[in-house]
């Protein structure tokens, strides 16, 4: 009879069963065997419970497959001497609960060795992320688990062991991928961090199944084995796995990171208190080491009573409807039982934004002085462009800020501009440091980029950027000579050293400096000859190692014409030059003239580790060209898994040249493109420069993301290319960015300081405050900050000596 305790698989087999029944014909007669153990009758793969499983397996044998001795034993059901219909009938009318029993005392005994053999079906085992499936056929279950094309993609099969010793476990699997596809996954046992990468070689077509092993060793009894895609190929077809006791030495397993886990930053719980005008909103962080056992407790004013419980499956906010803004409040962290952080406390947002939602604190902050040009003329000081970085390992993020001056300018205007500033603030509104970049830096939003994270891997963040001579560093230290001055009458700096500096984000000390490269060299080789196209700087975070490697810092220069990227990594204090990537100035070279304004990182090829996009070039982990589509230049890139049926990243980019550099015709536009093979999946050309693009998901009820150019001004679905609305049926502002605002995983569009929303309107007015740079129309910063999963929007203030910080009342 079936075991007590599984009674509820009967009812989940139900139509499974009565589906794989068929027609059964022909019969067998009964065999016996030596016995040691006894089991269940018709339990074909001796996990303990009769399923639509074991029906499929009978149906199998009775359709001309050789039984194995055990099978053979278990199929006669009515014990009238022979295997055919009449007992897969019984065991259907049994699943269907028709009948409750088989005929009195029908138990069968194993012969020695058999329950070494058994097979563990790759479709009972706990899945994340994949699916069953049997379109392909040759497998012996049901049905085959298929890995989602996605690294981490997993399934967690439990296994018994009678012994505690080695193992050798064989998978049953198809690959049809390629030839170098191998699939491989990162193997796991018991829950352990350790483990080994087992590759699963191409089967030459997904109807081909092999076996690949691997020795483990099991304690006696349950066991888990967990196996997880190393690469965004996801894994092979699964059909089972088998366990034999082996004398085999185990695999050597090696405390590795999750499949594609990246080093990251150490950050605390990030509670915020968010004042909503209608109570207090208390979110916090969910960390990437936390389980199902973690769970969440949030007092008020030290109570003892939590007012809130959860676990990692809710939200990690809760509204306190009763709270005021004079409230304080903690959250409580368990691993089961176990209080491992206690009384984490919340940063307060007291003051409501009446701008339709949100709450925010501000950091009023002292501008440079004045400064006088060499012509006489003056600039004062706002705030510009912000990042964050945890300065001290204390798991709480300090604000980094750009001051730019009044007279900063475009790299096709000439004029004088002021010195730039890199500040370092506390969110307490403590000034940590400030370095001046000096009169041989000219300020611009396309000449410094400065990047801040923890590049040594010391949970401590630094920063780098482009520096010269009379840079005055956060101790205030001199870089190089400072009394040099390479500034032409025109205000264009096109002479002179030029240096990449490594900050300590404790200090603002220069740890090291070294020279920028490439260097300029001519200016006219860039496609220019007064300075515009040379000093077209960009910089991403990448990590060119992968998982568990630190990341590099990546420099550019040049995309119009010549394309440079220089990597940097950091070690002992000091910068230490990866790779440099350089297309030169021949036209016809590869990558030549195909940069954006900006580069982004991305691991296009689902290796594990992270190529650099700098626009329709590609550049690879090692510093290569890994591809390009060769249509030139645009202003805005876009990637993500716009389309989830398409394997891997895909990329989406706005283009502005009707012709290449080489000649080759361009026609304006948006392309959509497969990250990894160039594909094109929608191309749209344009009678003139495409300056904006946008791809995100922004419109519920799609399959995937949607996209949009400022070209025809239209939204199309990323999935089916079809047009779905007007731009203007979501907002009448521009295509410049998206933010995560109010609980929905749709993404609202923020332009200047407002955020429109598609069915919704106009979702947040940032009161106070006002945007950077032109058309570009940002905000200093959006980032997930603190809090939720949400992000936070900085502004600067209107009168431009501080920021305000607004986060979520959703």
């Amino acid at each position: 009879m079936m075991k007590k305790g599984n009674a509820w698989r009967r009812g989940l087999s139900l139509t499974a069963a009565a589906a794989l029944l068929g027609t059964l014909c022909g019969g067998f007669p009964l065999t016996a065997g030596a016995a040691e153990e006894s089991g269940l009758i018709a339990d074909f793969d001796m996990d303990g419970i009769l399923s639509a499983a074991d029906l499929s397996a009978m149906k199998q044998i009775l359709r001309g497959r050789a039984p194995t001795e055990l099978q053979n034993l278990q199929s006669d059901l009515n014990r009238d001497g022979e295997v055919n219909a009449s007992d897969a009938e019984m065991l259907e009318d049994y699943l269907l609960t028709k009948i409750t029993e088989f005929p009195a005392g029908v138990r069968v005994t194993v012969p020695q060795g058999i329950i070494e053999n058994k097979r563990y079906w790759a479709i009972e085992a706990a899945g994340d992320n994949g699916w069953e499936e049997s379109t392909n056929a040759g497998f012996e279950g049901t049905a085959y688990w298929n890995y989602a094309n996605e690294i981490g993609s997993s399934l967690t099969w439990t296994v018994d062991a009678p012994a505690d010793g080695n193992y050798k476990v064989t998978f049953r699997y198809a690959n049809g991928g390629s030839a170098d596809d191998l699939r491989t996954l990162q193997v796991s046992v018991n829950g352990t961090s350790e483990s080994v990468r087992v590759s699963f070689p191409y089967t030459e077509s997904w109807t081909t199944w092999g076996e690949q092993s691997v020795v483990l060793t099991l304690k006696a009894g349950k066991n888990t084995i967990r196996t997880a895609a190393a690469g965004t190929g996801g894994g092979p077809n699964m059909d089972y796995l088998t366990l034999e006791p082996t004398d085999e030495a185990p695999a050597q397993m090696r405390n590795e990171p999750e499949p594609g886990a990246l080093r990251v930053e150490n950050l605390n719980r990030g509670v915020v208190a968010a004042n909503t005008n209608k109570g207090i909103l208390v979110t916090w962080r969910i960390l990437g080491t936390d389980n199902a056992g973690t769970s969440f407790k949030v007092f008020r004013n030290g109570d003892p009573t939590p007012i809130y419980q959860g676990t990692t499956a809710d939200a990690s906010c809760y509204l306190d409807a009763s709270g005021t803004a004079a409230d304080n409040y903690t959250v409580d962290v368990f691993q089961g039982e176990t209080c491992t952080e206690f009384a984490c406390a919340a940063q307060k947002l007291t003051n409501f934004n009446t701008g339709t939602s949100g709450a925010y604190m501000d950091i009023p902050m002292d501008p440079p002085a004045d400064m006088t040009m060499p012509d006489g003329s003056t600039c004062s000081y706002t705030v510009n462009d912000c990042s964050v970085g945890d300065i001290d390992g204390d798991g709480t993020y300090e604000l980094f800020v750009k001051w730019d001056p009044s007279n900063s300018q475009d790299n096709a205007k000439s004029g004088y501009t002021g010195n730039v500033f890199i500040d370092c603030w506390r969110l307490d509104g403590k000034r940590v440091w400030r370095i001046d970049l000096g009169h041989n830096i000219r300020a611009g939003a396309h000449y410094t980029q400065f990047l801040v994270y923890d590049f040594d891997g010391d949970n401590c963040a630094e920063m780098i950027c482009r520096t010269s001579d009379g840079t005055k560093d956060g101790t205030g230290r001199v870089i190089g000579n400072g009394n040099a001055d390479y500034r032409a009458s025109s205000g264009y700096i096109l002479t002179g050293n030029e240096y990449l500096t490594l900050f300590d984000g404790k200090t603002g000390a220069a740890l090291d400096s070294v020279d920028y490269e490439p260097a300029r060299g001519k200016v006219e080789d860039w496609g220019d000859n007064y300075g515009n196209r040379v000093d077209r700087f960009t910089a991403c975070v990448a990590y060119l190692g992968g998982s568990g490697q630190n990341a590099s810092a990546c420099f550019g220069r040049g995309y119009y014409t010549r394309a440079t990227i220089a990597a940097w990594d950091v070690s002992g204090g000091k910068l230490v030059k990866r790779w440099l990537f350089d297309t030169g100035y021949n036209k016809n070279t590869p990558g030549f003239g195909d940069g954006n304004h900006h580069c982004l990182a991305a691991d296009v090829d689902g290796d594990g580790k992270q190529e650099v996009v700098y626009g329709s070039g590609i550049v690879d982990d090692d510093g290569k060209l890994y591809s390009t589509t060769g249509l030139a230049h645009g202003d805005a890139i876009h990637i993500g898994d716009f389309v989830p049926d398409n394997p891997g990243l895909e990329i989406f980019q706005c283009l502005e040249d009707e012709v290449h550099p080489n000649g080759k015709a361009v026609n304006f536009g948006t392309i959509l493109r497969d990250a990894k093979t160039n594909t094109e999946l929608f191309r749209q050309t344009a009678g003139g420069d495409t300056g904006r693009a946008l791809a995100d998901n922004i419109i519920a009820g799609n399959a995937g993301a949607e996209m949009v150019g400022s070209h025809n001004s239209i939204v199309y679905d990323c999935v089916t290319g079809k047009e779905i609305c007007s731009w203007s049926d979501i907002t009448k502002w521009g295509q410049n960015s998206v933010v995560y605002w109010d609980g929905t995983l749709e993404r609202g569009v923020l332009d200047r300081t407002m955020v429109d929303k598609y069915g919704s309107g106009r979702i947040f007015t940032g009161n106070g405050v006002t945007y950077n740079n032109y058309s570009k129309s940002n905000a200093c910063l959006t980032c997930d900050l603190f809090g939720d999963w949400r992000e936070e929007m900085i502004f600067r203030l209107s009168e431009g000596s501080g920021v305000r910080i607004f986060t979520t009342t959703y």
